[in-house]
C-alpha cells in the first residue's frame, strides 16, 4: 500500500495526514516532501489513517522532531494513533516522546476557560484563552500543560525541596514542554563575562563591546539584542542600531543583562490598553509564573515600539525592567497569522528602527502582541553560558573558545608548549550533562601561520598521516588571532592517559619517551621520511632562524655583553677564541641564501619538539602543530631536539657549571678523523649530561645519520641544529646564564661547520 499525505490546517498550525503505511518503500517521500516544506511545520500529524511504521519510517519522524524542536518549536501533535502504530512506539521507548490525541478537536475557537482550566488536560493545541476581564486574550501555541519542568527549563521534573537531575534545587515550575521550556537567564555583576550574539537571542542589558575586558568596560552600553540586530544606547545618549554579520563569533562582555532562552511559554495579545504596572497581573490570570519574560510588539501611532521586559514577583522585591525601541513598517496582522518564534525575529528585527529607551513604556496600548517566557525563577547565567577553566588564556582566546566550543559546557585548557608566535592547548570538555567530549587541540596564533597550518594540512598531513594527526573541525577569528579547533582520528575510547610526551619525559619516563619517539621517526612519519630525495637544496635559506624569529639579532646585541661586529670572540670558560655566530648570522647568512648543497630531502614537521606529540594510554601516537611543515633537510626534525636537549635542559649555576658544561658541549662537535660526511659520535658519557638526556640525544643523532646516509654533506644536519640554538638567546622564560651560554654552544657549532664547509669558511668571498 502507498503512502497519501495531504495537508491541512488546525488552530493556525500546518498539520499533514499520513494514509497507508510508512516503511522502507515509503519513507523516502515523505522525508523529501518534509525537506522541501521546511520546518518546523508540521506541527500537528493526523496518523488515524496509518496502518503500520516500520523503523526507516520511524527514523524520518524522529529526525523531523529533532530539527524541529532544535528550531524552538514545540513537539508535534500525534492524533489518532493505530493500535499496530501504538505498539512500534512502546516497544521502541517512543511511547511518551510525542504528545497525543484521540482525535482533533472540533473545527473553530474553543469556548472561553476560565482561570485555572488551563492548567490540566490541555494538550498544546491552538486554544483561546480570556482572562475575567476579557483584558487579554491567549493563543497557547507553544504551551503544553500538565508538565512540571524545574527552574522553568523543559525535560526533568523537581519538586520544592528536591534536587534535580541536573544537581539545581528544584521548583514546580511553569507548564512548558520537556526538553523544550522557555527560559529567563540572568546575568548579575558578571565583571566582564564574554556572551556571543547567537547565545544572547533575546536579550536586554548593559555591557560593553570589543574583544578586550578593559576596552569594553570603559565603553559600556545599554542594549537589546534580537537575531541578527543589536540596538545600543551610548553614555552620551545617543543610539543607533546594527545589523549583526556572523554573530556566533560578535560578542558582548555583560555587566548585567536579561535573555530569553527556549521557546516561549505563550502569545498574548491585549484588547484593551494597560498600564506597565497592571501586566503582570494581566499576564498572570492566564500563564503560570510568576517570573515572566516579555518581548512586545506595540502599535504606536504611525509607526509601533517594541519593547523586551523582565517582570518579578511581587515578592522578589525587585522593580519591573527592560527597554524599547521604535519600529518602522511592521505588519500586524502578519504577526497574528505566524506560530513560529524565529519567524516573529525575523519579522521585528527587520523593522528595528534606532533610538534605545532603556525602561518600559508607561502603557501598552490595545493590539500588542505579548510573547510571553513563563518560569518559576530565572536561572544564573553560570548555569546557561560555557564556563571556561583557563587562568593563562588571554581575552582573544577566551573569546575563540566560546565560539569554536558553543556545543560544550564546560572547558579547561592546559597549555601543551610555550610558543613562540602561537599558542597551543590541550581542551578537555564536557556538555550540559557532564558527559566528557574527546579531548581535541586548540591551536591560537596570527593568521599568516594559521594559514600555513591549514595549507600544510592539506598538503603534507592528510595525504600521508591522517590517522596520527589532528584534524581541523572549525577555525575562528578575534582580533588579530585565529583560532583553530583539531581532533583526533584514531581515538575512540577512555583518553584519560593522553598526554604530551614532554609531560612523560618530566614523570620519569625518559627510556620509554624515548623509544615512542624513535617508534614514530621510523613508522608513523616514516611516509615523509622515507621518500627523501638528493638534490641540490638551498639549506641556509630553508634553515635560517630569522624566519621564525625575525627580531633575534636586536635581542642578541641589547642583550649579549660582547662585541657582536666582531668576527671572532674570547670564550672565557674555554680560554680560547671562536667564531662569532652573530656575526655570521647577520653578515654571511643571508648571502649564502642561494646557494645550493646536494642533500637529502623531504617533508618534515618543522618543530618536531616533545611537545607536539601526544600519547595515549594504548601507546598510539598522536602529532599536531602543523605550521612550518614543509619539505627541508631530511635531518632537520631531529636536529631541532639537540639544543632542547643539550642546552635548555641544562644546569648552569655558576661559572664553574657553565665552564664544565662547555667542554662536554666542545666535546660533542668535534669531528673524528676520516670521518667523512658521517654525524660526530657522541661520548659515552658526558659529566653536565645525564645518561636519561645523553640517551635520547643519541636516538636523535642515529635518525638523523639513518634517513640522510653516510654520504650527506654535513650542513644537512648543522644547519637545521644551528637554526635552532642560536634563538634560546631570545626565549625569556630561561635563566640568563643560559641564554648567554647558548652564544657559546653556537659557536662550537659553527666551528664545526667551518671545518667541513667551504662555503661557510671565513675566508669565503
Amino acid at each position: 500500500m502507498d503512502l497519501n499525505l495531504e495537508t491541512f490546517l488546525h488552530g493556525g498550525q500546518t498539520g499533514l495526514r499520513l494514509v497507508g503505511r510508512l516503511n522502507g518503500a515509503t519513507a523516502l517521500p515523505l522525508e523529501q516532501w518534509l525537506q522541501h516544506h521546511g520546518e518546523p511545520s508540521p506541527g500537528v500529524w493526523d496518523i488515524s489513517g496509518l496502518h503500520y511504521v516500520s523503523s526507516a519510517g520511524l527514523r524520518v519522524l524522529l529526525a523531523h522532531e529533532k530539527r524541529r524542536r532544535k528550531l524552538g518549536a514545540a513537539p508535534t501533535m500525534l492524533v489518532g494513533l493505530q493500535p499496530a502504530v501504538r505498539e512500534v512506539l512502546v516497544i521502541t521507548g517512543l511511547g511518551d516522546f510525542w504528545p497525543q490525541l484521540a482525535e482533533l478537536p472540533a473545527a473553530g475557537p474553543a469556548p472561553a476557560i476560565v482561570p485555572g482550566e488551563a492548567t490540566a488536560g490541555d494538550s498544546g493545541g491552538a486554544r483561546l484563552v480570556c482572562d475575567a476581564s476579557g483584558a487579554v486574550v491567549a493563543d497557547a501555541w507553544a504551551c503544553s500543560t500538565g508538565t512540571t519542568t524545574t527552574n522553568g527549563k523543559g525535560g526533568t521534573t523537581g519538586k520544592d525541596g528536591t534536587t534535580g537531575k541536573d544537581g539545581t534545587t528544584g521548583h514546580t515550575g511553569h507548564t512548558g514542554h520537556a526538553g523544550n521550556g522557555g527560559t529567563l537567564v540572568r546575568w548579575q555583576q558578571a565583571a566582564g563575562t564574554a556572551a556571543s550574539l547567537t547565545q544572547l537571542r533575546v536579550a536586554f542589558g548593559r555591557g560593553g563591546l570589543g574583544a578586550r575586558r578593559a576596552t569594553a568596560a570603559a565603553q559600556p552600553v545599554d542594549f537589546f539584542h534580537l537575531p541578527g540586530v543589536l540596538a545600543l544606547r551610548h553614555a552620551d545618549g545617543e543610539s543607533d542600531t546594527l545589523l549583526v554579520a556572523n554573530p556566533a563569533e560578535r560578542f558582548v562582555r555583560l555587566e548585567e543583562a536579561w535573555a530569553f532562552a527556549g521557546s516561549p511559554a505563550g502569545l498574548l495579545q491585549l484588547r484593551v490598553a494597560l498600564a506597565s504596572e497592571a501586566l503582570v497581573a494581566a499576564i498572570g490570570q492566564v500563564m503560570p509564573g510568576p517570573w515572566y519574560g516579555v518581548l512586545a510588539a506595540a502599535p504606536m501611532g504611525e509607526g509601533a515600539c517594541l519593547s523586551v521586559s523582565v517582570l518579578p514577583p511581587a515578592a522578589a522585591g525587585e522593580p519591573a525592567m527592560g527597554c524599547s525601541v521604535p519600529v518602522t513598517g511592521l505588519d500586524f496582522a502578519e504577526l497574528a497569522s505566524v506560530t513560529s518564534l524565529d519567524t516573529v525575529l525575523d519579522l521585528l528585527a527587520a523593522v528595528v528602527g534606532e533610538g534605545l529607551a532603556p525602561g518600559l513604556p508607561s502603557e501598552f496600548p490595545a493590539g500588542t502582541w505579548l510573547w510571553v517566557w513563563a518560569v518559576a525563577a530565572p536561572v544564573a547565567a553560570a548555569y546557561h553560558g560555557l564556563t571556561l577553566d583557563a587562568p593563562e588564556a588571554d581575552d582573544d582566546t577566551e573569546l575563540l573558545v566560546r565560539t569554536l566550543y558553543a556545543d560544550c559546557k564546560h572547558v579547561q585548557l592546559a597549555r601543551l608548549s610555550g610558543g613562540f608566535s602561537a599558542a597551543t592547548w590541550l581542551v578537555a570538555s564536557s556538555d550540559a550533562a557532564g558527559r566528557q567530549h574527546l579531548p581535541t587541540v586548540l591551536k591560537v596564533g596570527p593568521p599568516a601561520m594559521m594559514n600555513r597550518e591549514n595549507a600544510a594540512h592539506e598538503k603534507y598531513v592528510r595525504p600521508f598521516i591522517l590517522n596520527n594527526a589532528s584534524v581541523a573541525l572549525g577555525n575562528a577569528t578575534q582580533g588579530d588571532s585565529v583560532g583553530l579547533r583539531y581532533n583526533f582520528v584514531g581515538i575512540t575510547g577512555d583518553t584519560q592517559g593522553l598526554q604530551t610526551l614532554m609531560r612523560r619525559w618530566n614523570a620519569g619516563e625518559g627510556a620509554a619517551v624515548t623509544t615512542l619517539f624513535g617508534q614514530l621517526a621510523r613508522t608513523t612519519l616514516r611516509p615523509w621520511y622515507g621518500q627523501a630525495r638528493r638534490q641540490p637544496a638551498r639549506l641556509y635559506a630553508l634553515h635560517t632562524p630569522l624566519h621564525l624569529f625575525t627580531g633575534l639579532l636586536g635581542v642578541a646585541r641589547d642583550f649579549l655583553p660582547h662585541d657582536l661586529q666582531q668576527r671572532r670572540l674570547f670564550c672565557a670558560p674555554l680560554g680560547r677564541e671562536l667564531p662569532n655566530p652573530w656575526w655570521f648570522l647577520e653578515h654571511r647568512w643571508s648571502r649564502l641564501h642561494e646557494h645550493t648543497i646536494d642533500c637529502p630531502v623531504a617533508i618534515t614537521h618543522g618543530d618536531l619538539n616533545l611537545n607536539n606529540v601526544l600519547s595515549d594510554e594504548r601507546g598510539n601516537l598522536y602529532v599536531i602543530d602543523f605550521s612550518e611543515t614543509r619539505e627541508r633537510s631530511v635531518a632537520s626534525d631531529f636536529a631541532r631536539n639537540e639544543p632542547v636537549f643539550l642546552l635548555e635542559q641544562a644546569t648552569l649555576e655558576n661559572d664553574e657549571d657553565e665552564a664544565r658544561f662547555l667542554r662536554d658541549v666542545e666535546r660533542c662537535y668535534r669531528l673524528p678523523a676520516g670521518a667523512g660526511g658521517l654525524l660526530p659520535a657522541l661520548p659515552q658519557t658526558l659529566e653536565t649530561v645525564d645518561a636519561k638526556r645523553l640517551a635520547f640525544l643519541r636516538e636523535q643523532r642515529q635518525l638523523a645519520s639513518d634517513y640522510l646516509g653516510a654520504d650527506a654533506p654535513l650542513q644537512a644536519w648543522l644547519l637545521p641544529v644551528l637554526e635552532w640554538t642560536l634563538p634560546i638567546t631570545l626565549f625569556g622564560n630561561r635563566p640568563e646564564r643560559l641564554r648567554r651560554t647558548a652564544t657559546w654552544v653556537a659557536a662550537l657549532q659553527l666551528e664545526l661547520l667551518q671545518a667541513v664547509a667551504q662555503e661557510a669558511a671565513e675566508d669565503f668571498a
